[in-house]
């Protein structure tokens, strides 16, 4: 492959094949816990598929947040305890974490930051959409997932030798650019065909191939949905869990509140709550990062 073809098809198919197999995982809790009836036992068994999972919902059942003056020794127990979504958050956080395990040298991003980045993304997703009609579980979702698309750039990078330059660029429309220009696809789009690939929801695939495309979304639910991530990346560019390629993100126009059907928000109240809600919900999984350097990962966590 040569600069500035399209990605070939089968390589993004090898590519998206080495990623954690867990992460399909996520698509099929989602699925599990948006029935009416939620099946905790389903829940129980799909989450004990994952060793990383079941430990770090242990330590959360076990933490000061949660504990009822007993030890949580069973899966079953902790899912009682916590409850089947917030069983999908912590699912969800340990997969992101094996998705992040490396730099991404092309963009200048440390893992400890991508992850950081993707867990505040799904925070602020979550904390946003519960002031909408839109359903909160899947706004968390698209969140976390949003950096696909550079994960698997990144390793792109690598086989053609490209050289670290992305993270230079002056502005993130700057950085979508070159990305078209040197591999064919953004990140966005890319990260919505590897999405589409593990045959996960096609809303997801859609709002993550339209996040820096707005406009281009035909569908009036896609376009609110990738309006309201365009509106959470620049929240969170304000925050210490920004990503350094995304510092300028996009401005909050007028326009980019009415496709999300948002009223204006006090975007600087809303980037406190989110960093104090991502701090909380890593503290009580478990998970020890900062926003530069290496990640430390406590017991329970692959």
């Amino acid at each position: 492959m040569t600069t500035s073809n399209k990605v070939d098809i089968n390589w993004l198919k090898a590519a998206s094949s080495r990623l954690p197999s867990s992460s399909r995982l996520i698509d099929t809790l989602y699925r599990a816990i948006q029935q009416p009836d939620v099946d905790i036992d389903n829940v129980v068994r799909l989450v004990s598929m994952d060793v990383a999972i079941t430990s770090r919902l242990l330590r959360m059942a076990n933490s000061a947040t949660y504990t009822r003056g007993e030890t949580v020794g069973s899966l079953d127990q902790a899912l009682s305890w916590l409850g089947a979504f917030q069983a999908y958050r912590v699912a969800c956080i340990t997969v992101s974490a094996q998705l992040c395990e490396q730099n991404l040298p092309v963009y200048h991003i440390s893992a400890d930051r991508l992850l950081a980045n993707s867990i505040a993304m799904a925070v602020g997703m979550e904390v946003i959409a519960k002031q909408t009609s839109l359903d909160h579980k899947a706004a968390y979702t698209i969140g976390l997932m949003h950096n696909l698309g550079r994960i698997v750039l990144q390793r792109l990078a690598l086989q053609m030798e490209i050289p670290a330059g992305a993270g230079d660029l002056p502005t993130i429309q700057a950085v979508i650019n070159w990305e078209r220009e040197t591999f064919g696809y953004g990140h966005g789009e890319l990260g919505g065909a590897v999405l589409a690939l593990w045959g996960m929801n096609p809303l997801f695939t859609q709002v993550l191939t339209h996040q820096h495309d707005i406009e281009k979304a035909a569908d009036p639910a896609v376009r609110r949905w990738s309006a309201l991530l365009h509106l959470t990346a620049t929240v969170v560019a304000g925050t210490e869990f920004g990503l350094g390629v995304t510092s300028d993100s996009w401005p909050i126009s007028e326009g980019v509140f009415v496709d999300a059907g948002l009223p204006q928000l006090d975007v600087m109240q809303l980037s406190e709550e989110i960093a104090t809600a991502t701090k909380a919900l890593c503290e009580q999984s478990g998970l020890v990062i900062a926003t530069t350097g290496s990640r430390s990962l406590s017991s329970g966590q692959n």
